[in-house]
């Protein structure tokens, strides 16, 4: 099926015991478990075992590049073609808890969707074989007018990365009545990345790309009530809120003065340059406006070429 489908799993886990008790450092950690033991039974001596131990437990899964290779002796590249697109996905899982740490779980997830089309269109030249054009030379202009029917190439990525941390710190201070709040960190961004190679003529080639940067907000805490749910995914539906757009476009015109007799020995080009860059601010400063920034230029080569 030429089908690819690289797949990488790992599990690992970790549990470091300290030798003296963190809770009471002039003792044996060994020597307080048998005396939690003798108090409180084996329910006691595995509660302060638990506490005071280093405890790591790590879960990936990975899918990198997953895609369907080109049949051999098949070059030829339709824009439909599912060779054209490639997916990757990973998940990492972290839950660790030491003396400090009541708990802490980080979950990681990324992924990614390519489409990548490449092609070598045919160049048409419409008054190539008219009789009366091949005979004056100065009629090359309008021999040689030629053009592409489609882009050399166009290639498009969405990317998401996800993050999510939750975590508790433990209660050492002795008071009983004292509760610590879990406290939670997130960042959910998603980009889009577009280009495009067109050569228009022979001598007028276009390249262009672009860049979409977006947050999708989330709901503090955990995501626990189909409300929250249905909040987060209104916001994946409608991209997300934009916080970075930046664009590229070049031109480079190679301008047909050789074609003409008399300048036969000057080669001459034009090249245009235009960037464009939006980043948004943030939302504790949202009053201030955004931020915006134009780049462009021009650029005039002649070279001549003079024989004897």
């Amino acid at each position: 099926s030429n089908i690819k489908f690289p797949m990488y799993v790992s599990v690992s886990e970790s549990v470091d015991n300290p030798q003296y008790n963190p809770l009471d450092p002039d003792i044996l950690l060994e020597t307080s478990l048998d005396v939690a033991e003798l108090e409180g039974g084996k329910s006691a001596r595995d509660s302060l075992e638990s506490i005071v131990r280093n405890y790591t437990k790590i879960k990936s899964i990975n899918f990198t590049n997953v895609r369907k290779e080109r049949p051999a002796g098949k070059n030829e590249s339709k824009i439909y073609d599912l060779e054209n697109f490639s997916l990757s996905y990973s998940y990492n899982e972290v839950n660790s808890s030491n003396i400090n740490t009541e708990y802490l779980i980080r979950k990681d997830h990324a992924g990614g969707l390519g489409y990548n089309f490449n092609t070598n269109p045919k160049n048409i030249k419409p008054f190539s074989k008219l009789k009366f054009l091949k005979k004056g030379k100065y009629l090359r202009l309008i021999k040689d007018f030629n053009f592409y029917y489609s882009p050399k190439q166009f290639s498009f990525r969405t990317d998401f990365n996800k993050s999510y941390l939750e975590s508790k710190m433990r209660n050492t201070s002795g008071l009983q009545d004292l509760e610590l709040p879990a406290m939670y960190s997130k960042l959910f961004t998603v980009s889009r990345i577009y280009n495009m190679k067109y050569d228009l003529t022979r001598s007028i080639k276009l390249n262009f790309s672009a860049r979409n940067q977006s947050i999708i907000d989330e709901p503090y805490g955990r995501i626990e009530t189909k409300e929250q749910r249905d909040s987060i995914w209104n916001n994946i539906l409608s991209f997300g809120r934009p916080t970075n757009y930046q664009h590229n476009f070049d031109i480079r015109y190679t301008l047909p003065i050789s074609k003409i007799p008399l300048l036969s020995w000057v080669n001459s080009t034009i090249n245009y340059d235009a960037g464009y860059d939006w980043r948004s601010s943030s939302l504790a400063a949202s009053n201030y406006g955004n931020t915006i920034q134009n780049n462009n230029s021009i650029k005039f080569n002649t070279q001549l070429n003079l024989t004897s």
